[in-house]
This record gives structure tokens, C-alpha cells and sequence, in this order.
């Protein structure tokens, strides 16, 4: 999404996961359902990733990564959404989005 996209998206609504599951590249994807104005919308999202650092006795020795976003099917997410096209969307939180 495009950071002119993302900064219209101001208002927020509680979304619904309907579907997880793990791509060809293996990343994790969400289906999440939602409503604005009683109108039903759908977006898909891959879950991005946050980098630690594993460290012994203070010192790196290697990375874990954890997803920014652990809730599965049936669990409720946060959706930001743009008020004049409701279907430009995103999952807060999944990472940081760039304005």
C-alpha cells in the first residue's frame, strides 16, 4: 500500500480473521472480514515479522523472528480503514507502515 493510501486511512474497525494460512513463500496470511456503514468488506494481508537479536553473555549470536501479529481464525483484529473508499485498508499493527 502506498504511504498516500496508508495516511487516509483514519478510522478503525473492529475485523474479524476468517481465514489463516501460510503461502507458497511461506509467509502467514490473515483474511479479515469487516463492516463499514453496513456494507461487508474483505481484506488479505501477509503478517510481517519483527527481527530480535539472540545474544550470550551479552554478545549477538544470532536472529529469532516473531510475527508482529499472532491471532488466528475466529480472533478479532484492529482494521484501519479510509473513510471515502472503505476498501482501502489495513491490519494495525502488522508492522510499521510508512507515512
Amino acid at each position: 500500500m502506498f504511504k498516500r493510501t496508508i495516511s487516509k486511512c483514519i478510522e478503525e474497525v473492529q475485523g474479524l480473521v476468517v481465514k489463516v494460512w501460510i503461502n507458497e513463500n511461506g509467509t502467514r496470511r490473515l483474511t479479515v472480514a469487516y463492516k463499514v456503514n453496513g456494507k461487508d468488506y474483505k481484506i488479505r494481508e501477509g503478517i510481517k515479522e519483527k527481527k530480535t537479536a539472540i545474544k550470550f553473555m551479552g554478545i549477538p549470536i544470532g536472529q529469532k523472528s516473531e510475527p508482529y501479529i499472532k491471532e488466528n481464525k475466529g480472533d478479532y483484529v484492529t482494521v484501519k480503514y479510509n473513510p471515502d473508499k472503505p476498501r482501502q485498508a489495513y491490519i494495525k499493527g502488522n508492522g510499521k507502515k510508512k507515512m
